[in-house]
């Protein structure tokens, strides 16, 4: 299968082609890692190697192959795969890669590996008894049911045609304080559902807040994408919205939930790394909040009570992790170059708070 171009991404309209149907039918069989299914994102190209049964997706930016979290392919091909990849893009940093994978790649050559966060992991089959355990989290149900909240799986019909779930969606990322991001964490995913699944909040028909899942077939599993919502939705709707989801996939005999990578984590400022990305991430992790509420991401998913934090990692299959790795991922996610995005992050978060006390006064 040939390699694709790099496609600029369109949020109006993500391409469904013949690499995107074919990744997506490798990922069905192998993909291991959880946010493997956004390597059918139109933006990420598409690398298969001469198997003809593995795929690696990847961006490039600043000469350097930002992979989206590592090679999916049969484990006695994943180190084979590996290396046939590198031997065409030896300039190249896994983002998001487990530790797993990288200590396959340690037989390759002698990697990097910098911890960028964790994950918060749940077994589905005991979800009840951990979340339910949970005074607050029993309140935050009650509170949207309450308010006359249900909630409900939509159909692959009603997903295509529901036009509230692009409003909602539309929504809820005008009122964010940062732009939509890119890479593993597309916003427009409703044109691509052919595996995914949506449960939707509701009252008296009217959609407040929607979720969206995606497999992690080699898990048994499900990663949660995003929670848009309208601002005026009840306390605990997305709470019970998540609850509900996750009570169904276990009554379906699912094994696995993740609400995906929570960056620079408590766990992962323990993990040692470069001096000058030590201080990075610490500056990120004191600043950034007004872009990005780091601090607030951790604190809701661990009021979930999570079974276990998974760590994940950059990893570059050079002896050094250098500050174009960096730059590369950073440009993934924004696509846009780093410093005109933060100013207009900034323009935006100011105008968000100017708002915000011109409803408090």
């Amino acid at each position: 299968m040939p390699t694709t171009h790099h496609k600029k991404y369109s949020y109006r309209s993500l391409q469904i082609t013949p690499d995107n149907l074919a990744a997506r039918e490798i990922i069905l069989k192998f993909g291991l890692n959880a946010a493997s299914y956004q390597i059918v994102n139109s933006q990420i190209t598409k690398f298969f190697p001469k198997n003809g049964v593995s795929v690696i997706g990847y961006v490039k930016y600043y000469g350097v192959q930002i992979v989206a979290t590592e090679p999916v392919a049969p484990p006695p091909f994943l180190k084979e795969v590996t290396a046939q990849f590198l031997k065409s893009h030896p300039d190249s940093c896994f983002f998001g890669a487990t530790k797993q994978f990288t200590e396959t790649l340690s037989q390759l050559t002698n990697p990097t590996a910098v911890c960028i966060g964790s994950q918060p992991c749940w077994d589905l089959q005991k979800w009840d008894e951990t979340v339910l355990a949970v005074p607050s989290n029993r309140e935050q149900f009650r509170r949207a049911r309450a308010k006359g909240v249900t909630i409900r799986e939509l159909t692959k019909e009603e997903i295509k045609t529901n036009s509230q779930l692009k409003d909602v969606l539309k929504i809820w990322l005008a009122h964010r304080r940062f732009s939509p991001l890119h890479f593993l964490v597309e916003s427009n995913t409703l044109d691509f559902v052919f595996d995914r699944r949506i449960f939707v909040a509701e009252y008296q028909g009217k959609i407040l807040a929607w979720l969206n899942l995606c497999p992690i077939p080699q898990r048994k599993g499900w990663l949660t994408e995003q929670f848009p919502r309208l601002p005026d939705a009840p306390n605990g709707t997305v709470d019970f919205l998540l609850h509900t989801a996750a009570q169904q996939l276990a009554r379906e005999g699912h094994q696995f939930l993740t609400m995906g990578l929570v960056p620079i984590s408590k766990a992962a400022l323990l993990h040692p790394k470069p001096i000058w990305l030590q201080w990075v991430f610490r500056w990120v992790k004191a600043h950034g909040n007004r872009f990005y509420n780091f601090d607030g991401l951790e604190n809701y998913k661990s009021k979930f009570r999570p079974h276990s934090w998974e760590l994940l990692y950059a990893v570059a299959p050079q002896p050094k992790f250098r500050f174009k790795h960096l730059l590369a991922i950073a440009r993934a996610f924004t696509q846009d170059p780093l410093i005109p995005t933060l100013l207009k992050g900034a323009i935006r978060s100011l105008k968000q708070e100017a708002n915000w006390l011109k409803k408090n006064r």
